[in-house]
């Protein structure tokens, strides 16, 4: 073990000790580890697992691969937001000055530029709202109408297509007492204050599942911006560029953008949907420098608890939103001064940049859920990041072909990984004001995504029955009976509820959510994030059983899933 492993993991003995004998104060961690989001957070008592099959406690024993989806604490960041809660509690006051500790170190480990506002929000999905006033103080301010493109829809979050236009997504808000009664789907504006607001979905597939090239999509989505700025009448467009969907797919490239901002300028309002945040090290430094915002979070693949977002704005437009929310277009102002805004974000949340935005929203009860999921997100950030890009390029790419491995030599019936080739809609590539740059793994680069998979998407097959002939049938599984395979790996079946006595089944796994790729065909995923990649670093130094480990819990993985899809008919 290397001095530095040496020293974290004394530093972790003795957090952990001390943790050990503070349950109370563990306890208090794993509950406010549910506060101030949304309902997708809240723990069911009967399960002690949240709306994604996931824990607000570290599980032992458990395999982890559900980092595209959530992630399940680990032991050592729970010992780290216990250690961070009992040091607010012997400050007071000192929840104040955290957002601005998390977002200098976001900066410091993110190398992004001074000027740059960061607002935390309580989701991926609702930090939608801080580029959305970007478009609409733009639209309010020539007196038209707003439509927000939402690419890659079906492959988003699915609060996505309300938070994108200023809707609410939720039944409960994160800070309900400020807005006691809402409608889902209804606006965060009173009515009558804002223009017209619409979404145009463009989908990153075809009704049998297929993905489009690269230059399809881009082609959908000059035609979109061209007719909702021509004859639709919409005066300016928020163009959704998702840098990394629940499948790892990017729609569309940064050059199309590049181009529809030379043709139309600001009446097209770009923004990066980054949340995965599967990103190269220079990956959100390059797009905040090249003036687009970006939505990221520190709950997916950085290994944060659930749930943490984040809205990353360039200056040019903090300086654009300060200004008309000081007056520049006072019915502008006037509207986000009546919403309902307040119920997502404090002012205290507000990045210190965007100065009109804070004093307008109320200083409350900090967050101290959310800033402690990111105290908690930033520990393993930091630490995932102090590892060598070279290095975390490596492992990731030798655990996706050892998964493979897995999988290959399973040979099961039930399980296969789905491979995800593009196809052209017409047969061959659109003509294209792109420069030069043609396929999906050139946008992929372009954009700062990481250049190797990062996500195994796995087709199952349900045990059907035998044929006449003998032969096992195997048929695929509709989307309810995915979600049930999601539930079932996150839970030790093992004797109860009809299923047998087996210690495969007994194994708790988390992995993603399913993703219907079409009506009649849903995968599932595993994924690899940076707690992982951690892990297998520091196994790399020394503790060889670990890495052995780390291929038997994918194998556990399979196996659960060879095992539930075998006793499919039997089961409950």
């Amino acid at each position: 073990m290397c001095k530095g492993e040496a020293e974290l993991q004394d530093r972790l003995g003795s957090v952990v000790n001390m943790c050990n004998g503070d349950a109370e104060l563990q306890d208090r961690l794993a509950e406010l580890l549910t506060q101030g989001c949304d309902e997708r957070i809240v723990i069911n008592p009967n399960t002690g697992m949240h709306k994604y099959n996931g824990t607000n406690r570290p599980v032992p024993g458990s395999v982890r691969r559900s980092s595209c989806t959530f992630s399940v604490p680990t032991e050592d960041i729970f010992a780290e937001g216990v250690a961070a809660l009992r040091h607010l509690e012997a400050n007071e006051g000192k929840a104040d000055a955290l957002l601005g500790e998390v977002c200098q170190r976001l900066m410091d480990v993110w190398k992004i530029a001074p000027g740059t506002g960061i607002t935390l929000f309580p989701s991926g999905t609702d930090a939608e709202f801080l580029p959305f006033l970007v478009g609409l103080c733009r639209a309010m301010k020539t007196g038209g109408k707003l439509a927000s493109i939402i690419t890659a829809t079906g492959e988003v979050g699915s609060g996505t297509n309300d938070a994108a236009i200023g809707r609410h997504f939720s039944p409960m808000l994160p800070a309900q007492h400020q807005c006691p009664e809402h409608k889902v789907g209804g606006s965060i504006f009173p009515e009558g204050s804002t223009p017209d607001v619409d979404t145009i979905l463009l989908k990153l597939r075809n009704a049998e599942g297929g993905r489009y090239s690269i230059e399809d999509l881009d082609q959908f989505v000059r035609d979109a911006v061209a007719k909702a700025l021509g004859e639709d009448g919409y005066s300016v467009v928020i163009v959704h560029v998702v840098a990394g969907s629940k499948t790892g797919s990017i729609m569309p490239s940064l050059h199309v953008v590049a181009d529809l901002l030379c043709e139309y300028g600001d009446r097209v309002m770009p923004v990066v949907d980054a949340c995965q945040t599967r990103m190269q090290d220079v990956g959100l430094q390059s797009l905040i420098e090249n003036g687009l915002p970006v939505l990221v979070t520190g709950s997916k693949f950085y290994g944060g608890p659930p749930f943490c977002g984040a809205s990353l704005l360039p200056e040019a437009m903090v300086e654009e939103l300060n200004e008309a929310l000081s007056g520049g277009v006072p019915s502008f102002r006037d509207a986000v001064a009546s919403s309902d805004l307040k119920a997502y974000i404090s002012g205290a949340l507000v990045a210190p940049e965007l100065t009109a935005l804070r004093e307008m929203l109320p200083t409350d009860i900090p967050n101290l859920g959310l800033l402690l999921r990111w105290q908690m997100a930033l520990y393993q950030i930091e630490r995932y990041h102090s590892i060598p890009e070279a290095d975390r390029d490596r492992i990731v790419k030798s655990w996706m072909d050892q998964f493979a491995d897995v999988v290959k030599s399973k040979a099961s019936p039930a399980v296969s990984i789905f491979e995800d080739t593009s196809i052209h809609l017409r047969g061959g590539s659109l003509p294209s004001k792109c420069r030069a740059r043609s396929t999906t793994m050139d946008a992929i680069i372009d954009c700062g995504m990481f250049k190797m998979k990062t996500i195994n998407m796995l087709e199952l097959k349900k045990r059907i029955g035998v044929g006449d002939d003998g032969i096992e049938q195997w048929g695929h599984l509709s989307l309810d009976e995915m979600k049930k395979v999601h539930t079932l790996m996150a839970t030790d079946v093992s004797g109860k509820d009809g299923w047998p006595e087996d210690p495969v089944l007994a194994k708790r796994i988390f992995i993603a959510q399913p993703v219907a790729l079409a009506k009649e065909f849903v995968i599932i995923r595993a994924a690899i994030g940076a707690p992982l990649v951690r892990r297998i670093h520091a196994a790399e130094q020394g503790d060889a059983e670990d890495h052995a480990e780390v291929r038997r819990e994918d194998e556990a993985l399979v196996g659960k899933l060879h095992a539930l899809l075998c006793d499919w008919p039997s089961s409950p």
